[in-house]
């Protein structure tokens, strides 16, 4: 038990380590040159500039700079990187936390539930798990609130809504697969995960995800809040985080039931039943997806000051 007991601590030392490294990285990497330079001669600022300048100057499309500005603005300005990026991290490690602290192998003997029914459980719980991740996010679902009285800005840049709600989409999208994926890198020795079912909780994640992001950014739409005290307050005083977080819990529970009704009522396989889940999210994704990039720009335009 003791020995366990310091495996834990030093494998919780080293996933620190291994977090506090990345997050090191990743400021070096963002760090503003010009505030790097403050402290040179001009002639040494003026040949870093020009090498920067280079470096940087390569032509990208306008959906991919305009996504890279939303991720930009999510990583440089505080309150939205604690409440919108950094809140996709802690989830992950905190459900690692108490699943790490559960003896989930004791409660299947304790049941005596057959390894059928051990691994539909698995599986309905990383679907819950996935939602409330995808559900958590609110990056897209305050990707229009978060425009403020600027708001406007959008309808004169040379870029059409189409595509700036594409690239807000899609900034939502990588941030939540991304916490998903630090969820799946944590869990899958607990559950022995391996091969096929890793990359079928990968692709969950990942379609619950798309789902949740599509479905925010119309709500978003809808009802945005674009007056706020600060930055801070256009995202932890706006309610459609609460009420997209209630949408996710309630189709995972939609899907948890439908798979109990399937493999208690009609008795099929397990497998046949994963995969008429995971197609139904496929549709059900897809279908956001391309609702919200077709009525989103009516809706945006609608946005009064």
């Amino acid at each position: 038990m003791v020995k366990n007991d310091l495996l834990g601590i030093l494998g919780y030392v080293l996933l620190t380590g291994a977090l506090v490294a990345v997050f090191y990285g990743a400021v070096r990497l963002y760090y503003l040159s010009g505030v790097m330079n403050l402290s040179e001669v001009a002639a040494r600022r003026k040949t870093t500039w020009q090498l920067h300048l280079r470096r940087t100057a390569t032509q990208k499309t306008a959906g991919f700079s305009y996504w890279l500005k939303e991720m930009k603005l999510l990583w440089r300005t505080p309150s939205y990187f604690n409440n919108c990026l950094l809140i996709n991290l802690v989830w992950p490690l905190l459900i690692w936390i108490v699943l790490r602290g559960t003896n989930i192998q004791y409660i299947f003997d304790y049941f005596k539930w057959s390894p059928e029914m051990q691994t539909a459980i698995i599986w309905a719980i990383n679907l819950a798990l996935a939602f409330l991740i995808a559900g958590s996010n609110s990056v897209a679902v305050t990707s229009v609130s978060r425009e403020g009285k600027g708001y406007f800005v959008m309808k004169y840049l040379p870029l059409s809504f189409r595509k700036q709600l594409r690239a807000k989409l899609w900034s939502g999208i990588t941030v939540g697969t991304a916490a998903g994926l630090v969820y799946l890198l944590l869990i899958y020795p607990l559950f022995h995960l391996t091969g096929w079912s890793i990359f079928a909780v990968a692709l969950v994640i990942w379609l619950a995800n798309v789902l949740i992001s599509a479905l925010g950014l119309m709500i978003d739409l809808k009802q945005p809040q674009l007056v706020g005290d600060d930055e801070q307050g256009v995202v932890r005083q706006n309610y459609n985080i609460y009420l997209t977080l209630i949408i996710a819990a309630l189709i995972a529970v939609g899907l948890i039931g439908l798979g109990i009704y399937f493999f208690q009522v009609w008795q099929m396989p397990l497998t046949i039943i994963i995969g008429v889940i995971t197609a139904l999210l496929i549709v059900l994704s897809g279908l956001a997806y391309q609702l919200a990039l077709q009525t989103g720009p009516k809706d945006l335009s609608l946005v009064e000051k």
